[in-house]
């Protein structure tokens, strides 16, 4: 992060108006801590969940994280075993797993092609991160900023449950969302408080930068890809290898 891009976040930070969020964000951990027995924070490696995992590591040091990957997540992200690394060493207490859904390199899904793995990934993170353990609560980092249809699941309440009806192991799960009123700014502004580790996308296109740890169909329309390539020629030649239809999406 250049100094000057820094030093404007740091300026944020001392807004009354992100001191303000700031505790709301906070008592909304601290409600949900209150209200459950075993939450987990689903953690992606951006920036969102970097911000989220420290407020909630903050009031509970050995709470549980869970991060999804896939077998390009580590050609996207070079650096993500530095980044979980960090968050361990600092936490010795925290409960940080990798759950690894591999359709990618996988025996079973060599012949694939980039459709057919990626609509059968879709409910992989219903699936494997709430049935990874014995949860009752789920903090998410769901910015409003980022999607209307974030905006509309938010609108709901920052404390929420899910139906108990659900035929997942989501049913009847608290879901909390501390982060709900945030900006992009005030995401860079709890980063640079805290010199939160961050992937290395993030370096190159700023904050800015959407991250995913598999190539989903609304990462490649958001140019994940591309950006790949402007990257990590290497990482974005392997992979149009593997899948030569991506190559659609970059002109």
């Amino acid at each position: 992060m250049k100094a000057l891009e820094r030093a404007g976040y740091l300026a944020v930070a001392r807004l009354p108006r992100f001191q303000a969020l700031l505790g709301q964000a906070r008592r909304v951990v601290q409600r949900a801590l209150e209200i459950t027995r075993n939450p987990y924070v689903a953690y992606s490696g951006g920036k969102d969940s970097a911000c989220l995992l420290w407020l909630v590591l903050e009031q509970k040091p050995d709470v549980a994280a869970r991060i999804l990957t896939s077998g390009e997540s580590r050609l996207l992200h070079p650096n993500l075993d530095a980044v979980l690394d960090w968050w361990r060493l600092r936490f010795p207490n925290l409960d940080l797993q990798e759950i690894n859904v591999d359709r990618v390199w996988s025996a079973e899904w060599r012949e694939a092609t980039w459709t057919e793995q990626r609509k059968a990934g879709k409910g992989d993170i219903i699936r494997e991160l709430p049935a990874s353990g014995a949860f009752d609560g789920v903090f998410l980092g769901l910015r409003d900023e980022e999607s209307n249809a974030r905006r509309l699941a938010n609108k709901r309440g920052l404390i929420r449950r899910y139906a108990e009806t659900r035929s997942d192991a989501t049913a009847g799960m608290w879901c909390f969302c501390p982060l709900a009123s945030w900006t992009i700014e005030d995401v860079g502004a709890m980063i640079v408080l805290h010199d939160l580790p961050l992937l290395a996308a993030y370096q190159v296109e700023g904050l800015q930068a959407r991250t995913t740890q598999r190539l989903t169909g609304d990462a490649v329309r958001q140019n994940a890809f591309v950006n790949l390539r402007m990257r990590d020629r290497v990482a974005y030649n392997r992979l149009l290898e593997r899948f030569p239809e991506l190559g659609e999406w970059d002109g």
